[in-house]
């Protein structure tokens, strides 16, 4: 019996508990996502009832009750992750009247056909199936997804209800127009159009060539500054909400979380250009999100077959990584070893099982936070 004054401990049922077979996937705060195996008939009956509410409540023993507790199916409602959503928010200030004149509008401007408004949180399944069957990471409201077809890229920008309703008029206002031609939405015509696919295919031939020449090469310029800072700003939230593992001990102060709901989408997202860099058919295989505080440090080493190509996406860090600041990694080249520094938004592509790469200790006052993109073969998954 407890203590007087010491109610017991209230246990909910995982709320981001999802049941695939025997196998349940759950996240808690502090460690992440996770998967688990359900050998109990009684602890199975126990989740497929949760789901459901159907029936009566199965009766749960002390001990099966202490161990559904240790795996994370029964959690204290302070161990369920908070809510923490990428809102890259678009929004703009109406052009005030004067002298009783209506606001110009831009008759001429009209938002891309290629682009599209979806509610959130879900992801279109034409942008990227892959990530729409895991974890939400978009809030509940209209999302402008902003497509640019020659790399294949589609990227999500949350509109606030006055930009959404502008939207919806036969033309916009002038700032509304500024703020969607800023981050690509709006179609400048068939020459603008042929001029950027010139440009990108352009830059796609030199990234080949320094990939060839090297074994691996800096892809830069993916995406626009808005989308940049709100990733940044995500990655800060999901760290402070204690969504991180702890780190493991090969890399001293880098929590890591496994296939992290918005890492999971960029992997998938840049499928198609690891498969045109590469010449191979990219299949995203895993992801990792680490965080690397000051004195992290990685040895020289070689990657699992499982991590045949990798992308190293910086994705935040403290202060925002930069070309002038940012950590270097070094690697051995066909060349010898060569220093490449990565700023917010840049991504390295490389043979992780052929390229030793090594970084030294992060100087102090510095964090670097890393989404690991792998690609290999299907069925190939990561150990734990």
């Amino acid at each position: 019996m407890p203590h007087a004054g010491h109610p017991p401990r209230r246990l909910i049922l995982n709320p981001t508990l999802r049941l695939a077979g025997a196998v349940a996937e759950l996240s808690r705060r502090g460690l992440g996502r996770e998967q688990i195996e359900l050998r109990d008939p009684r602890a199975l009956r126990y989740v497929r009832w949760g789901a459901t509410r159907v029936g009566a409540r199965p009766r749960l023993d002390a001990a099966l009750r202490r161990e559904l507790r240790r795996v994370g199916v029964l959690v204290s409602p302070s161990a369920v992750p908070r809510d923490v959503w990428l809102d890259a928010r678009l929004d703009f200030e109406p052009t005030a009247s004067r002298g009783g004149t209506r606001p110009s509008t831009l008759a001429a401007s009209r938002l891309d056909l290629r682009c599209a408004v979806h509610r959130g949180p879900g992801v279109p399944t034409r942008v990227q199936s892959r990530a729409a069957r895991g974890e939400p990471f978009l809030p509940a409201e209209s999302i402008l997804w902003v497509v640019r077809p020659e790399a294949r890229l589609a990227l999500p920008y949350t509109l606030t209800p006055r930009l959404a309703r502008a939207l919806r008029r036969a033309s916009l206002p002038p700032g509304a127009a500024s703020v969607l031609r800023r981050v690509g939405a709006l179609d400048d015509g068939p020459d603008a159009a042929a001029r950027r696919r010139m440009a990108w295919f352009g830059q796609v031939s030199a990234w080949r060539r320094e990939l060839r020449r090297h074994g691996h090469v800096v892809v830069r310029g993916l995406f626009e500054p808005t989308f940049l800072e709100a990733v940044r700003a995500y990655h800060r939230r999901i760290e402070r909400e204690g969504h991180l593992f702890g780190g493991d001990r090969r890399r001293r102060g880098a929590p890591l979380v496994y296939d992290e709901p918005l890492t999971s989408f960029l992997n998938g997202l840049l499928a198609p250009l690891v498969g045109r860099l590469t010449g191979e058919r990219a299949t995203p295989t895993f992801s990792y999100l680490r965080v690397y505080d000051p004195g992290a440090m990685l040895g020289p080493h070689l990657d699992r077959p499982s991590c045949r190509w990798n992308v190293d996406l910086v994705v935040g860090g403290d202060p925002a990584p930069s070309l002038h600041n940012a950590w270097p990694l070094k690697l051995e080249s066909r060349r010898g070893a060569r220093t490449v520094r990565l700023g917010l938004g840049d991504g390295l592509l490389y043979r992780g099982d052929q390229v030793r790469h090594w970084r030294r200790p992060q100087p102090r006052g510095r964090t670097t936070v890393l989404a690991s993109l792998h690609y290999g073969r299907p069925h190939v998954t990561p150990g734990r």
